[in-house]
């Protein structure tokens, strides 16, 4: 080993060097610790939600409250999904492989109706679920049958009946399917043949098997406003005059493999909803209920709705005990159950990501802002570095964002001089760090309150690149979470939602605590997302064995979309995203989530005020926040502006991204500002491509946004990042 050079008097002095340098990262580390204490609070909030039905004293009375909404929502005749519901209450045919007709099929019901149909598209006879191969008769909002069939090809066709069914007596409902000549429908023996949408099905298109689903009697989700009697379905396509034979009350037996009269003993079911058999509204397959050749004539039905006005308030009373519930639990002083946290298990995240955290920190009291770099392969993990006043960086950052609306990147020379303000913000929050972060490795951010609307691929190198020409870049929720790293889930679903049929908007009605329909704008049609949603569609069928759904058009509505989505393992929605102001909400909210959200199918249609309340076209980011989204990779809001919410201290943006997090979902993918839809399909599909190939979300955006920033030179002769730098990752 070679002698030191230095003498005694210098080797001390060095030493002491050392020990200070040693002395001053730990004194970083420490308060760092302090840092993170606070940033874990959001952390708890969210254990706090998923776990607060557990919470005691209160989870027995919840249950019961539970319960009784479940039943409520799942008899009524509103739309309406929830996690609870309650499977006393469900008729349902599990077990499916022997009424897994695929070539053929004859459904016979008897129907009656209360009134005039208030639901969108009400369940008759469905399969259950999303999932490809599903059959559903239903029936619209004006009462005209629907039926929708998902084909063995993956084609979705949809056929939409002109008669109207009428309301205040039995009819009776036959549906017949050959794969070689498409549906027929009859009402009370005689075929409907005028229709107002018909899907083509061409010749041997017939409808996917699906052995393990479940048949639905009446709905579970959108639930029936009526009753049904004498369900029967066939293994074969019955000919005309079998089925004028079901229709004036005889029975047809051959091939009959599923018979439920509701005829049970008394008290097993009764025409004020009972269940039915007395077997927890789970009936077995087979004939299960009365015989092959009884009678097919209604007597003993079984019964789905309830006077509207009648639900609705029983419905906000037990919301509001449940809400009532909740503040107890989440007020009790029994310990959130939280895995133990040890900044050692960020160090090993960031290293298998090969990434460095960077957490700015605001302190608004000392006008300071400061950063924290967390690099497991340097010495002392934490280093703390001064960044100075914070108000004069929130003034840069304002000044920013002013330069990223579309009249301010479409004038001359626009971008310009949003370099030179780039430039000024990067040499306080960016140049400070960037020698302590090698370029070759991730860079993640975590970003306090007004710094989390600040697009950090538009900052500027010390180069004069943009950061996305030269840095891999995504955003962390709490830093706490990254101590739990997720596990995949190669099976789950892809769900795609797009392309929505919004419905011609009613005149504004002036703000209400809602809010969103009169302070909403954004009702065009948005045609890029249908090819969004195509490319994708083939791009996942391609590249995984996962089971892929689509819903555009009327489908992308927010039942549909709050139904697939809870056990998703991807989560693509593209349509208007929306903020509402706070000048424009009637009342003060103390949840941000519920102003910002999605605009889905029906949106803009005139329905009563008591249903818009269950399902009004918005999908807010509360809403969203209380689904289960815990087998979710990545949720992609790919509209307008989803990274916008209110800004809250310590905690950023309450946006999409934060109620996608709350739900349980590993990262998001939102939008910083407005985007063409028509741009924006071909850089999710390059973003998609790159992620399937192998990429981390992270480098995925990046490839996909050095082909939105060349498309954007080529095409307009600048790169301004209005065009390209709007995309962001959240929430890893």
């Amino acid at each position: 080993m070679p002698t030191s050079s230095l003498g005694p008097a210098a080797e001390a002095f060095r030493g002491d060097q050392l020990a200070r340098a040693a002395a001053s990262r730990s004194s970083d580390a420490e308060r760092y610790a302090q840092v993170l204490e606070a940033d874990g609070l959001l952390s708890r909030e969210r254990a706090r939600r998923r776990e607060v039905f557990a919470v005691a004293p209160v989870a027995e009375k919840l249950g019961r409250l539970q319960d009784e909404l479940a039943y409520w929502i799942t008899v009524s005749p509103v739309q309406r999904i929830v996690d609870f519901r309650d499977p006393r209450f469900r008729v349902e045919v599990s077990g499916y492989s022997r009424l897994d007709a695929t070539e053929e099929l004859t459904w016979s019901v008897w129907l009656w109706l209360d009134g005039e149909n208030t639901v969108h598209d009400a369940k008759i006879v469905s399969h259950a679920g999303v999932s490809k191969g599903k059959i559903a008769l239903m029936l619209a909002p004006d009462n005209r049958p629907i039926l929708a069939l998902n084909l063995a090809g993956g084609q979705v066709a949809r056929v939409v009946w002109r008669r109207k069914l009428p309301a205040g007596s039995w009819i009776h409902l036959a549906l017949v399917y050959r794969c070689d000549r498409g549906p027929a429908l009859f009402v009370d023996g005689e075929r409907l043949t005028e229709t107002v949408y018909d899907d083509e099905v061409a010749p041997g298109d017939c409808v996917a098997s699906v052995p393990q689903q479940t048949l639905y009697l009446g709905g579970l989700d959108r639930v029936l406003p009526g009753a049904l009697d004498e369900v029967r379905v066939y293994r074969r396509a019955l000919d005309e005059r079998e089925v004028a034979e079901l229709a004036a009350g005889r029975a047809v037996a051959r091939d009959l493999v599923g018979h439920w009269s509701f005829d049970e003993p008394a008290g097993a079911t009764s025409a004020e909803n009972g269940v039915a058999g007395g077997t927890n509204g789970v009936v077995g397959t087979g004939v299960v209920t009365g015989e092959p050749g009884a009678p097919a004539v209604p007597g003993r039905a079984f019964r789905f709705s309830r006077s509207a006005d009648q639900w609705n308030r029983r419905l906000s009373e037990l919301q509001a005990a449940i809400a009532a519930r909740e503040r107890e639990a989440l007020a009790a002083e029994q310990p959130v159950a939280q895995d133990a946290f040890d900044l050692g298990d960020v160090a090993d995240r960031l290293l298998a990501a090969e990434a460095v955290l960077l957490h700015l920190v605001e302190d608004a009291a000392q006008d300071r802002l400061v950063a924290y770099v967390v690099d497991p392969e340097r010495a002392g993990l934490v280093r703390r570095v001064e960044l100075g006043s914070l108000r004069d960086t929130v003034d840069l950052v304002d000044a920013l964002i002013e330069q990223l609306g579309g009249a301010a990147a479409a004038a001359d020379g626009s971008e310009i001089v949003f370099r030179e303000i780039a430039r000024r913000l990067s040499s306080r929050i960016w140049r400070p760090v960037a020698n302590r972060i090698p370029s070759e490795r991730e860079t993640w951010l975590r970003l306090d309150g007004q710094l989390a609307r600040v697009p950090f691929a538009a900052l500027i190198d010390r180069d004069g690149r943009y950061l996305a020409q030269s840095r891999t870049l995504a955003r962390v929720g709490p830093v706490r979470e990254l101590a739990r790293p997720r596990v995949a889930d190669p099976s789950a679903a892809v769900v795609l939602v797009g392309n929505a049929e919004f419905g011609a908007y009613a005149p504004a009605a002036g703000p209400s605590t809602r809010g969103a329909r009169e302070c909403v704008v954004s009702s065009w049609q948005l045609a890029g997302t249908s090819r969004e949603l195509e490319g994708l569609e083939e791009l996942f069928r391609r590249e995984t064995e996962r089971p892929v759904h689509v819903f555009e058009s009327r489908r992308a509505f927010e039942a549909n979309v709050l139904e697939s989505a809870s056990g998703a393992g991807v989560l693509h929605v593209a349509t208007h995203g929306y903020q509402i102001a706070d000048s424009c909400v009637k009342g003060a909210t103390d949840d941000p989530l519920v102003l910002g959200g999605v605009v889905l199918a029906g949106a803009g249609r005139t329905r009563p005020e008591s249903l818009r309340r269950v399902d009004d076209g918005f999908l807010s980011g509360a809403e969203l926040s209380r689904i289960d989204l815990r087998r979710a990779e990545l949720v992609a809001f790919s509209g307008c502006s989803t990274a916008r919410g209110r800004v809250v201290p310590g905690d950023g943006a309450q946006s999409l991204a934060l109620a996608a997090w709350i739900a349980g979902a590993g990262a998001s993918l939102v939008t910083l500002w407005e985007v063409d839809d028509e741009t924006m399909s071909e850089d999710m599909i390059a973003f998609y491509t790159a992620w399937l190939e192998g990429h981390s979300l992270a480098s995925a955006l990046r490839a996909a946004t050095s082909g939105a920033f060349r498309r954007t030179k080529e095409e307009r002769d600048h790169t301004h990042p209005y065009y390209w730098a709007a995309p962001t990752i959240e929430g890893l």
